[in-house]
C-alpha cells in the first residue's frame, strides 16, 4: 500500500504522489505523524484528509503517543477528519486533574476498571452516577472519552456536584451543575433542573467517540465544557461560593453498555 506521512492540519490525498498507487486490494495506508506543537491548547490535534477516492479503502495508523484516535468520514465531499488527543501539558495556572471515580451509586449496576478511570453501565437501564473525590486547586482541568453510548437517545449528564450523598438521582440535587444530552439535543442543567424548552442551538449532545474537556475555575466561579467534535465551548457562571471546597466531578449514565473514561 501507499503511505502519507504528515504533520500539517490538512492534506489532499489526491495530490500526494505517495497515495496514487494502491495495492491490489485497493487499500491506501495513511500514516499519521502529528506534532504536539500543532495541537490546540487542550492537546487536541485535528487533520482533514480531502479528495479521498470512493472506490478505495483507507487505513489510518497513528505513530505517536496519543491517548485517543477518532475518525469521522464525510462521504458527501470525500473527506475524512482524524482527531487525536495528545498528552500535552496544560498551562501552569491550571491543575490537570488525575482523579478517579471514587463512589458509585450502585456497584451492582456500574463497574470500574482497576484504576478507577473507566466507568461502565453493566445492567439495568436507569439513571446512575459516578463521583470523583473532592477537587482541589483554583483551576482544575480534566478530560473524558465516551467509549460507548449505545442508545439512540444518547443520554448522558456530566458536571460537578458538592456532595457525596446526592438527592435522588444526583441531577436532582440542588448542588449539581452541568450539561445534559438527550435525543440529539443538549441542555444546561443547573441547581438540580433544566428547561426542556431551551436546548443549546449549536450542540447536538453527546455521541460515541466524543472527547470532552472540562474546566472548573473556583476563583471566577465558572464551569466550562469544551466539546471537541463540534468545537463548542459552553460556560456556566456564578457557581455558589459556599460549595467551592466541595466540588466533585459527577457523571451520570442511563443505558446498559454506556462506557466513559477519564483520560
Amino acid at each position: 500500500g501507499a503511505f502519507v506521512v504528515l504533520c500539517q492540519q490538512t492534506v489532499s490525498v489526491e495530490e500526494s504522489d505517495d497515495a496514487v498507487a494502491v495495492n491490489p486490494n485497493n487499500v491506501v495506508q495513511l500514516i499519521v505523524r502529528p506534532e504536539e506543537t500543532s495541537c490546540d491548547q487542550n492537546g487536541v490535534w485535528t487533520c482533514t484528509f480531502s479528495n479521498l477516492k470512493p472506490s478505495t479503502r483507507y487505513q489510518f495508523t497513528v505513530t505517536a503517543n496519543y491517548h485517543h484516535y477518532h475518525r469521522q468520514a464525510h462521504s458527501s465531499d470525500n473527506s475524512c477528519v482524524v482527531t487525536l488527543l495528545s498528552p500535552i501539558a496544560y498551562a501552569s495556572t491550571a491543575t490537570q486533574a488525575t482523579f478517579r471515580f471514587a463512589k458509585l451509586s450502585n456497584t451492582s449496576v456500574l463497574a470500574l476498571n482497576p484504576s478507577g478511570t473507566l466507568l461502565t453501565h453493566k445492567i439495568a437501564d436507569g439513571w446512575h452516577f459516578g463521583l470523583s473525590e473532592p477537587m482541589s486547586g483554583d483551576v482544575i482541568v480534566w478530560k473524558f472519552l465516551i467509549h460507548c453510548l449505545p442508545s439512540a437517545d444518547r443520554n448522558l449528564l456530566c458536571g460537578i456536584i458538592a456532595t457525596d450523598r446526592p438527592t435522588g438521582t444526583a441531577f436532582e440535587d440542588k448542588s449539581h451543575f452541568g450539561w445534559y444530552g438527550d435525543s440529539g439535543q443538549a441542555y444546561v442543567h443547573a441547581n438540580g433542573s433544566y428547561d426542556p424548552s431551551k436546548p443549546l442551538a449549536s450542540w447536538d449532545g453527546f455521541a460515541q467517540g466524543d472527547v470532552v474537556v472540562m474546566k472548573l475555575d473556583v476563583t471566577s466561579a465558572t464551569l466550562s465544557l469544551n466539546h471537541k467534535r463540534t468545537n463548542n465551548v459552553f460556560t456556566i457562571s456564578n457557581l455558589p461560593g459556599t460549595f467551592k471546597s466541595k466540588w466533585r466531578f459527577c457523571l451520570q449514565t442511563c443505558y446498559v453498555n454506556t462506557a466513559v473514561q477519564l483520560i
